[in-house]
């Protein structure tokens, strides 16, 4: 609509501005007015003369699609949308004012006009504004189009065209006309002004209307200039010259613009479109297959048919690249026929472009080479029916050739056909029609009777479509039909690592994408781009890492033409989507009648149309309906159409009705509402409850986006003794969800206990404290951070005396004996789990086992308990406590919590080389592995000790290569509490020959246990990097030595007896053989004394062997 203010000024009648808006007379108001209302407003007769010509004028040069919009669009509400704008100035039009009649020129502009807003409407676009000599255009309203852009591109070339050939008339006029064009894409604000209701349907707010004007000042006469965003989204349609950054005025920095030169006149709408950004065909090997089978066929003479059906970018173009560059021989023919929605009204316009195509004809050709192009490239003069259907030269019209149309265009397809006869009679052709939905009349006549030659000539015609075309022939035996589906998840993820060039995305970010692009090829292509060249992500090495905060990236501005064109075509319905899209994906009618407001017979009928348009899918019916947009995209789309007042006023009249209904409502969907409605901190308490319910049914990774939305609204409120209270307990909520969401070790995990500890010292209960630092110790558990967890133990157990909790106590002991146990204090940490025992009572302290490390303490005491006593040499006990763990844990049934009881009994079995128990208790292992009740790291776990008992009872071959299929899994999962196995595997491959393998696993492991204060098995993996030594040159001698007497002595530092034992052993063999029987001697007899239990063990009886046969030598 025409602006008050410019038009009265526009007829130097400003003067009367401030009586209108004195009287409340807008421009919709002027049409009505009589002449007497003009005389008490204070006009003189030239002046309402002068004014109701114009009105008149305007009014007879309004079209009438723009009356009947005027009409229907009063009450539409404001939107935000992608826009691409058309500014179009005629060149020298003060000079034209200056040298013309005043009534030459209103003709002239009226011809001007006329051109241009002709050629707009035609092409799609909206007349929004004559401003004098220039006029605005807009091109994605009122209703979107899924190519806007390229409309917007293709109208200005046929702009300049249709102005130049305007014949000015009277003295002085010029012998043509010309302008110039600027086009700009981008998001605005479009309708009322004051945001509540168009009154003025062509306002636009936002700097893209400003950049298109001052684009068209960058042109030069006849030419246009587009923005980037613009030409990114029109790709290669057209050819350009780039401009570089120009200063553009209103603008802070220099924006890149480029020159529109002329179209391409390439056949193949994907290929111009995506260029050369193409990946490679994914999650489509059974599509195909079938299309090379059917090619296979035809190269053996068969003829067929394969009508290839699917959505909009669900990768139809990209299955016929892919046949395509598998044909590689070159003497196949190949006629290749693109339908396009700009030439439905053109009889054969595929064809036509076809042979453009294939000539290679260019926009600047004249007649004679044009010709000539033809007969080059087709080695043939051209009949007179394709002369005349190509406007070559010298060709007599069509209608002069044949005067009646249905002959006219019989004759075109006899032709047509004939070329398909005659060359499919030397050899096999692939045909193929794209986009058969946009085809015309003629062309589909075409194809119906390429389909009936396939059935006789060696021909593959591979036609594609959108559903809902409709063609007689699918059920042909010589057709097979193909319906393109969604990708699934393995296939999205395929080809996103496709998009990023093999570059490894946060799987967070690949969820998202996911969930968000509902295995839509084009959808998930555009949006991994998207995020790429975003902030959003940054490098590191080979992968990449999300760089701040996970955050929903905006929908694409390559997608909001396709995702808004969708829902204009439903605009008599639109804004019931738009309502849905604020309750979310999902939404119910009872919901969406809150928030519309309207009559439920209306709301239905239009949910009902939403429903057959593809839009939504409902389950149900009547007002427990529920709906679900189809697309998340769609839903963002018309989300992202609402403005943001309209936004807010949505969300709190939805968010309120839910807290009236809260007991029956869910709490997060109460919390979104409000947070979106900007009564966050209202929302909090529903943010915690939502984190709760989510975290009652494992929902981990939905239980910390709920409580970190709480964490974000209570740290906007001022700080107090009370909101610092809430904010340790969210955090405390927030850390166990880290853990099973993010991992025990990263980083998050620290950053929270580490800030509740923080907050608790300062403002925290002690109970708030103590969970705190239990965090903070899990993380460094998990870690492998020894010391760190001992330092912490130290805290906790005090800590827990000072709250007077019983149950903390034990946990305190709880973290002590793991850490003691790791560190290598044996009498310490057995000291520990004794208190642990002393303290633990199944009725009491079970409940630990879901707060507190995931296993049941007591259990866990007797397990550690078993392993201490073994090493510190009390084997016999350590199996009985073992073997009295093992009955408790089948017993209480808990999966994590046998887990633990099995493992620390499997390394007793170890160092008592009980081979039968071992297979035993790790079939058992196996066994809950397989019924999903631990994970797949169990299973390797059990597998090591397995291998190694083949190892040890002659099968090293099988038992080798079972430990080596499962090292990956025990170490990645247990870390320093496999040290045993490491060394176990370790001696048997240098056993078997492998000594420098044995070595780095030894040297790894060592590492790791210097690196993490795990120095447990310290004692062992020296004896045992002694005998690789050995096995690797058995003049090692002295090397090996200095190993076991290291070994001795870390044993005997840590009163690990059986350890000590062992390198006792090792050292006195080496004695022996070296003739020095006392010193053997030596070295075995005060550790044999000590050993009160267990001398019927391989290793006690290995040692009194030795001894005795020192003795007797």
């Amino acid at each position: 609509m025409v602006d008050l203010t410019e038009f009265l000024e526009s007829l130097a009648l400003g003067q009367y501005l401030s009586a209108f808006n004195d009287n409340d007379v807008d421009f919709e108001t002027l049409h009505h007015l009589t002449d007497d209302d003009l005389i008490s407003l204070g006009l003189s007769l030239g002046h309402r003369r002068k004014l109701s010509a114009a009105l008149n004028f305007l009014e007879t040069n309004e079209t009438s699609e723009k009356k009947q919009l005027r009409t229907e669009q009063r009450d539409v509400l404001a939107e935000r949308r992608q826009l691409t704008v058309m500014f179009c100035d005629l060149v020298g039009s003060t000079k034209l004012s200056a040298q013309l009649d005043p009534e030459d020129l209103r003709r002239l502009m009226q011809q001007y006009h006329h051109a241009v807003s002709q050629t707009i409407v035609d092409h799609g676009g909206h007349v929004a504004k004559l401003l004098g000599d220039g006029v605005l255009a807009y091109f994605g309203f009122p209703d979107a189009k899924e190519n806007d852009s390229e409309n917007a591109v293709r109208a200005a070339r046929h702009v300049v065209s249709s102005v130049s050939q305007v014949s000015p008339v009277g003295p002085g006029a010029p012998d043509s006309l010309e302008v110039r064009i600027g086009i700009a894409t981008g998001t605005v604000v479009i309708g009322d002004m004051t945001g509540a209701s168009v009154t003025d349907f062509d306002s636009v707010v936002g700097e893209t209307p400003n950049l298109a004007a001052r684009l068209q000042t960058l042109a030069d006469p006849g030419s246009i200039v587009i923005s980037a965003e613009t030409q990114a989204l029109v790709g290669d349609v057209f050819d350009y010259e780039a401009l570089g950054a120009q200063q553009i005025s209103g603008f802070s920095d220099p924006l890149p613009a480029w020159r529109v030169l002329h179209e391409k006149t390439g056949t193949n709408r994907f290929d111009v479109l995506r260029g050369a950004d193409i990946t490679d065909l994914v999650g489509r090997s059974e599509e195909a297959d079938l299309l090379r089978r059917r090619w296979a066929s035809v190269e053996q003479g068969t003829g067929s048919v394969v009508f290839i059906s699917g959505e909009a970018g669900i990768g139809k173009s990209r299955l016929l690249k892919s046949l395509r560059r598998e044909i590689v021989n070159d003497d196949i023919t190949r006629l290749q026929f693109q339908c396009s929605n700009f030439h439905r009204g053109t009889a054969f316009a595929p064809v036509i472009g076809y042979f453009e195509h294939v000539a290679g004809f260019a926009h600047d050709d004249n007649p004679e080479r044009r010709l000539s192009k033809f007969k080059s490239a087709l080695g043939e003069n051209p009949n007179e029916i394709i002369a005349s259907l190509l406007r070559l030269k010298n060709a007599r019209k069509m209608s002069d050739i044949e005067p009646d149309p249905e002959l006219r265009r019989e004759r075109v397809l006899v032709e047509l056909m004939e070329m398909v006869e005659l060359r499919g009679a030397k050899g096999p052709m692939l045909i193929v029609f794209e986009d058969l939905h946009w085809s015309d009349d003629s062309t589909l006549e075409f194809v119906n009777r390429v389909v009936d030659a396939a059935s006789r000539l060696p021909i593959l015609l591979v036609v594609t479509a959108r559903p809902g075309v409709e063609v007689a022939w699918t059920n042909d035996p010589h057709v097979s039909f193909m319906m393109l589906k969604r990708l699934d998840r393995k296939a999205v993820r395929a080809l996103i690592q496709a998009v990023t060039q093999g570059r490894s995305l946060p799987a967070a970010v690949q969820d998202q994408i996911a969930q968000r692009t509902d295995g839509v090829p084009l959808f998930i292509e555009e949006l991994t781009r998207s995020i790429l060249h975003s902030d959003y992500l940054r490098e590191d090495g080979d992968r990449l890492v999300v760089a701040g905060a996970i955050s929903q990236q905006a929908i694409p501005m390559t997608l909001q033409e396709t995702l808004m064109a969708r829902l204009d075509r439903l605009s008599p319905v639109k804004d019931v989507a738009q309502l849905g899209a604020v309750i979310g994906r999902r939404f119910t009618a009872d919901l969406i009648l809150v928030a519309s407001q309207a009559d439920q017979e209306t709301l239905f009928s239009s949910l009902k149309i939403l429903e057959l348009e593809g839009l939504v899918s409902r389950r149900g019916s009547g007002p427990d309906a529920v709906y679900e947009f189809r697309h998340a995209l769609i839903q963002e789309a018309a989300y992202g159409s609402l403005l943001k007042s309209r936004r807010l006023e949505l969300h709190e009249r939805i968010g309120r009705h839910l807290m009236e209904h809260a007991e029956n409502s869910d709490p997060a969907m109460i919390a979104y509402h409000l947070t979106e409605a900007g009564l966050r901190p209202e929302a909090i308490d529903f943010w915690i409850a939502a984190g709760d319910r989510s975290n009652e049914t494992a929902g981990f990774a939905e239980a910390l986006e709920n409580y970190s939305h709480a964490l974000e609204h209570l740290r906007e409120i001022s700080a107090s003794e009370a909101r610092h209270a809430r904010e340790i307990d969210v955090l405390l909520s927030i850390g166990p969800c880290q853990v099973q969401v993010l991992g025990p070790a990263s980083d998050e995990v620290y950053e929270t206990y580490f800030t509740a500890l923080q907050l608790g010292d300062d403002h925290g209960a002690p109970e708030q404290r103590f969970k705190a630092l239990w965090g903070l110790w899990f993380y460094y558990f998990m870690l492998g951070a020894v010391p760190k967890m001992r330092d912490l133990a130290n805290r906790l157990i005090p800590l827990a005396k000072e709250i007077g909790d019983e149950a903390l106590e034990l946990e305190g002991h709880h973290c002590e004996w793991a850490a003691l146990s790791l560190l290598g204090d044996f009498a310490g940490a057995l000291t520990s789990t004794e208190k642990g025992i002393e303290a633990y009572e199944e009725e009491k302290h079970h409940w630990m086992t879901f707060h507190y490390g995931g296993h049941d303490p007591g259990l866990c005491a007797h397990s550690l308990k078993a392993v201490n006593l073994c090493v510190l040499g009390y084997p016999d006990r350590a199996k009985e406590i073992a073997d009295k763990a093992i009955g408790q844990a089948i017993r209480l049934n808990h999966g994590y919590s046998l887990l633990e009881t099995l493992f620390c009994s499997l390394i007793v079995m170890m160092l008592r080389s009980e081979y039968d128990a071992i297979n035993s208790q790790a079939g058992r292992l196996i066994a809950l592995t397989d019924a999903g009740r631990l994970p797949p790291e169990a299973r390797d776990l059990a597998s090591g000790f397995v291998g190694w008992v083949e190892t040890e009872t002659g099968s090293e071959t099988e038992g080798l290569a079972r430990m080596e299929r499962s090292i990956s899994g025990w170490q990645g999962f247990w870390g320093a509490w496999c040290f045993p196995l490491d060394a176990a595997f370790a001696l048997a491959l240098a056993q078997k020959g492998n000594a420098e393998a044995a070595l780095q696993i030894v040297k790894t492991a060592s590492e790791m246990g210097g690196n993490t204060g795990g120095h447990w098995w310290d004692a062992e993996f020296n004896r045992i990097r002694g005998n690789i030594l050995l096995c690797k040159d058995a003049s090692e001698h002295d090397a090996a030595e200095e190993c076991f007497v290291r070994a001795k002595a870390a044993a005997q530092a840590r009163q690990a007896r059986l350890f000590e034992l062992r390198a006792a052993v090792d050292l006195t063999k080496l004695r022996l053989q070296s003739g020095d029987l006392q010193a053997a001697r030596d070295h075995l007899e005060p550790i044999l004394t000590k050993f009160t239990e267990g001398r019927d063990l391989p290793d006690f009886l290995r040692a009194r062997e030795i001894l005795d046969r020192c003795n007797l030598e």
